[in-house]
């Protein structure tokens, strides 16, 4: 044996958790490390189960772990090795063994083995259990034959098989078969039946059975639960299947003249056939009759088996009892009028006792309830046990009449006492049942309380009676007072005065922080604060952001702003000297603040735009934080940016601003500024390019995405910044989440969030964002969920609003409508990164030297379809880098280009392999989408490649969004636009860009994404045209995806100079091929 060097088993195993193993774990770990040191190839299976704690292993066969001549090489081989082993020894793993071996993957190797072991595993399996059943004995069936006399059994050797009478010598031969286990019966009713014929010692003694046999009637009985069985096992004579009647036999009681002493009972079919004759009575809790081979049912059989002749003579002194009463109340016949004078009703009445054990030694009291039955005789004739009225003690009033019980009080109070989960206490004689009293008791017992049904009558202790009188009202008056927070906060205090002048102000403020819960008070009982609150002032609390459950007796805190609202009313709410100082207060606010447009923004702002950038300087000239959320291509960029050139030309000490965005939209940041605001001097940090040093003498803004926030937070929170702008701000949402905390502790003049969803899921996305923006306005996240979290609270969303609304814009597109354009096009821009960019660069490079052998126009047309075809791949690579080497016929125009590039992909196997699947484009797309999905929207995305469609769409379906998808390949294309149009919700329509660019109408949707550009601008313009066309009632916003620095930014520069040729002459067709040196010289420069 020799020793291994490099990688340890549980340095590997540590490298694949991410994480240090524990003490166990690692003990394990030392333990097989010295295996693969060793090179051990196989040990017995208990010592390797001792290793790595296997359950139940305790054999001594040897098990193989891998072939003595090929060890494994690695650590993580040999430990793939071991999982392998266990896996053929199906013995389980320890559960900390468990979650790390899941973690440890088969190579293609070992996969294989397993593979072979498990189909060798199932072929033994399978070949056993073919044995068995080719070598187990075919089971006999039985029947019964109904002979006017008796009842036969017939027995067949198999299903299929003639049936003959069974001889006895067979049977119980079977009967020994059976109790060997040699086989067992293959339907249930030849087991009910030959199990019918053995005698109590376990013989047969008989095939046959007499109508008045017990065992011959529980068989019908039995089968009788499925009636295909039985008309399968029964026949009449002649073999035919007995029949099975739906409609019951009548009962019918015939008293004749009064001098008469008997009363005659008899049945009779539903139309009037009187039945004279049967051949058995079935009893059961559905009884049935046997007349010659027909089967029918009856409502009741209250009469013995050799009752076979009707009709039955009962002497009427017998019906003239409670017993003959209750009888023809079961079978369901007319009661003569001399019995019903005779009966007496007795309707009992329900007793419950209700009272409260103390418990002394601290523990929970418990309700007690004692609930009995009595007639008017004040005797308990019923006592309630658990979940039934026992009857033991039923005491009757003697009478010489007819007694009947109306039992419904019983019945309902049963129901009623069963609302409560009442335990029985084993130890009290007297049925006493006890309930845990706790926080929820005395809403469920005041609920229980009033469910109590007629004929109950319920008495309580003292401290139960209390709780119909607790409820105690409360007037409301608001106080405030300025808040040490700053000079426009209040801390408002609420001033509650009582009904109950008992309490003192310990009681209120117990119950204050109940909020309108019941509370129990020593020595007062049960009490619950109700406020005296009218519609209106409930109104008036939810417009400041308030609700009468959030007067807990502490105080809170709100802007003047907030409170402007109940000032201006001079609500009752407010003292009037309160809403004198609020409104004072608020005219020393700037509220209208609209300075002029900086001149260093090189854009015309709509008047929309004009308004959003007046608001972020009233925020701003207050030192207020916000939240621009406009709809998705509104220009809440344009906006920023505006409001960024406003603050410097304010600003004395410039201060340089942080950008943080998606990774998708940095770049699209960088583009915007160099259009709107040239002057502004930016940095965006890219990836493997951030420098350790941040020096804000270099920028005037930092753009950067939130991975380098995370990564970058100590550097950026010692920096100073004049603003802060989180875009795309429901990145930060979740509260607890490293990104909001960084972004939470930067130091900043300024704080602005931008998102056009501020709220995703739930309201607590808002709060996490106004943490960052306005931190402290909507309180602690703990009373945030309180108060406003709250599904049950009609008013949550109208209080949140007023707490937000002077911090927060939105407008939809709707909204704004008027200001906007029919349809805006924006391109936004993308940057490549690791994979993706090397396979980009090493096609281009192969490009470029294709490109250097053209030196004249006759060159180039002989080497066109090579530089087309790295055109092509370079366009590719933008989108995905799966789709290079895998062209289809994804456009007929290029069919010839696509044959050379196939050849040509082999010569470039060593660019494809640096191919691992990513796309940053597609990241981009996703992140794009996300919003527009979650505000309802519909959206078109239009590719070239229907293999980028196929890549998205199952992106699509992963996330569950409505999706559709349109190629050259789809039929019923008429039927899919019609269910997208109608389809309500948010979906995604995936469209070929050849397939789907002409003739159809897709005004359902409003936006539209480009996801890879055309050489010819006319096909994009009708792509986008699908929904801006009559009928579309929304402004119409489509997305360029172009990569930055790349062949797709060149075809755009192109798309521009030669669109009037392609539109004029040369049409989309031949547009690629009319590419001069010129042009392959400037797509494929620097």
């Amino acid at each position: 044996m020799k020793s291994k060097l490099g990688e340890s088993v549980i340095e590997c195993a540590e490298r694949i958790m991410g994480k240090a193993a524990s003490a166990n774990l690692a003990k394990c770990l030392r333990e097989l490390d010295v295996l693969y040191r060793k090179e051990v190839s196989r040990l017995p299976l208990f010592q390797l189960g001792h290793m790595i704690r296997l359950q139940g292993v305790n054999t001594y066969h040897n098990v193989q772990l891998f072939h003595e001549n090929d060890p494994p090489k690695s650590a993580y081989e040999f430990l793939g090795a071991v999982k392998l082993a266990t896996m053929k020894a199906e013995a389980k793993h320890h559960s900390e063994m468990k979650v790390f071996f899941d973690l440890v993957l088969l190579d293609p190797v070992q996969q294989s083995q397993y593979h072979t072991w498990e189909a060798a595993r199932w072929e033994k399996a399978l070949e056993a259990l073919l044995n068995i059943q080719d070598n187990r004995p075919k089971s006999p069936v039985f029947r019964l034959k109904l002979l006017p006399q008796a009842v036969l059994v017939e027995m067949a050797s198999a299903q299929g098989e003639l049936f003959r009478k069974a001889s006895l010598a067979r049977m119980r031969d079977i009967c020994r078969e059976l109790s060997w286990k040699k086989f067992i019966f293959d339907d249930d009713a030849s087991e009910i039946i030959f199990r019918a014929c053995i005698d109590d010692y376990g013989t047969v003694r008989k095939v046959d059975f007499a109508y008045d046999d017990k065992k011959f009637q529980q068989v019908i009985g039995k089968l009788l639960r499925d009636q295909e069985l039985l008309s399968m096992y029964v026949v009449d004579e002649n073999g035919d299947p007995v029949k099975v009647q739906s409609e019951p036999l009548e009962w019918v009681l015939i008293s004749g003249e009064e001098s008469d002493s008997y009363s005659s009972l008899s049945l009779r079919t539903t139309d009037g056939k009187a039945i004279r004759k049967i051949t058995s009575s079935i009893p059961g809790s559905k009884p049935h009759v046997l007349i010659a081979a027909c089967i029918h049912p009856v409502r009741s059989w209250p009469l013995g088996p050799d009752v076979l002749e009707f009709p039955v003579k009962i002497p009427k002194r017998a019906l003239l009892t409670t017993i003959g009463y209750k009888l023809l109340k079961t079978l369901a016949v007319p009661i003569p009028e001399d019995i019903a004078k005779s009966v007496q009703v007795l309707v009992p009445t329900i007793d419950v006792k209700c009272f409260i054990k103390v418990q002394k030694t601290g523990s929970s009291d418990y309700l007690q309830m004692q609930a009995s039955g009595r007639f008017s005789n004040k005797n308990k004739s019923y006592s309630w046990r658990k979940d039934h009225w026992d009857d033991k003690r039923l005491q009757l009033p003697v009478t010489n009449g007819i007694i009947e019980i109306d039992r419904s009080p019983l019945e309902k109070s049963a129901d009623w006492l069963g609302l409560l989960d009442f335990k029985l206490d084993l130890y009290s004689r007297e049925a006493i049942h006890e309930f845990r009293v706790t926080k929820a008791f005395p809403e469920l017992f005041l609920d229980w309380m009033n469910a109590k049904p007629e004929h109950v009558e319920v008495t309580l202790d003292q401290d139960l009676n209390d709780l119909f009188n607790g409820v105690v009202s409360g007037n409301v008056m608001l106080e405030i007072e300025p808040s040490s927070s700053g000079i426009d906060w209040f801390d408002i205090h609420v001033d509650v005065s009582v009904s109950d002048t008992t309490l003192t102000q310990e009681d209120i403020a117990l119950l204050l922080k109940a909020r309108g819960r019941w509370v129990r008070i020593t020595g007062k009982g049960w009490r619950k604060l109700e406020y005296n609150l009218s519609e209106e002032m409930e109104r008036e609390l939810a417009d400041i952001g308030l609700s009468a459950h959030d007067f807990t007796g502490e105080k809170q805190k709100l802007h003047a702003l907030q409170l402007g609202a109940l000032a201006k009313k001079n609500s009752k709410l407010l003292p009037q000297e309160a809403s004198q100082q609020i409104t004072r207060r608020i005219d020393e606010i700037q509220t209208r603040v609209v300075p002029k447009m900086p001149s260093a923004i090189e854009a015309t702002l709509r008047p929309y735009q004009t308004e959003g950038f007046h608001f972020l300087a009233y925020l701003s000239t207050n030192q207020f934080g916000g939240v621009l959320a406009d709809d998705m291509g509104l220009g809440k960029t344009l906006q920023a940016l505006t409001w960024l050139a406003w603050l410097r030309e304010k600003q004395k000490k410039q201060l340089p601003s942080l950008v943080i965005a998606p990774k998708s939209v940095q770049e699209n940041w960088g583009a915007e500024v160099a259009r709107f605001y040239p002057k502004l001097r930016t940095l965006t940090w890219k990836t493997g390019e951030i420098e350790d040093n941040i020096d804000p003498k270099k920028f005037d803004l930092l753009i950067i995405n939130y991975a380098q926030l995370r990564n970058r937070s100590e550097h950026l929170k010692a920096l100073a910044w004049n603003a802060v702008i989180v875009d795309e701000a429901q990145n930060i949402k979740n509260p607890t989440s490293q990104s909001a905390q960084v972004a939470c502790a930067l130091n900043s003049n300024h704080r602005l969030a931008l998102t056009g969803t501020p709220i995703e899921n739930r309201l607590m996305d808002l709060w996490s964002i106004f943490a960052f923006a306005m931190p402290g306005v909507l309180g602690s996240r703990a009373a945030f969920a309180k108060t406003f979290d709250n599904a049950k609270d009609p008013f949550a969303r109208r209080r949140l609003s007023a707490r937000t609304r002077p911090f927060l814009l939105r407008r939809t597109k709707n909204e704004v409508a008027k200001d906007l354009p029919e349809r805006i096009e924006e391109d936004l821009s993308i940057e490549l990164e690791g994979v993706q960019q090397k396979l980009y660069l090493a096609e281009l490079k192969r490009a470029k030297a294709h490109l250097l052998k053209a030196q004249i126009p006759g060159q180039l047309d002989k080497l066109r379809f090579h530089l087309l075809t790295s055109l092509l791949r370079l366009r590719q690579i933008c989108c995905h880098t799966d789709l290079v080497g895998l062209e289809k016929d994804e456009e007929k125009s290029e069919a010839k280009t696509k044959k050379v590039a196939k050849k040509s992909s082999k010569k470039s196997a060593n660019v494809e392999s640096l191919s691992t699947g990513t796309s940053a484009k597609l990241d981009a797309l996703m992140e794009l989408l996300e919003p527009l999905i979650e505000e309802g929207q519909k959206v078109l995305v239009f590719s070239q490649f229907v293999t980028m469609l196929d890549i998205i769409h199952s992106e699509v379906k992963q996330r569950g969004w409505g999706n559709y998808l349109l190629t050259g390949q789809t039929n019923e294309r008429g039927t899919l636009v019609k269910e997208f149009q109608s389809a309500e919700g948010a979906a995604v329509f995936l469209i070929s860009l050849k397939a789907g660019g002409a003739g159809l109408n897709l005004t359902a949707a409003s936006y539209v994404v480009l996801f890879d550009p055309w050489w010819n601008p006319a096909v994009e313009a009708q792509a986008i045209d699908r929904t801006h066309r009559i009928g579309q009632k929304s402004t119409v916003i489509a997305y360029r995806l172009v990569v930055k620095d790349t062949i797709e930014q060149k075809i755009r520069a192109l798309q521009k100079h030669k669109s009037a040729i392609a539109q004029d002459i040369l049409g989309e067709e031949n547009f690629a091929r009319a590419l001069t040196l010129n042009d392959f010289q400037f797509l494929l420069g620097e």
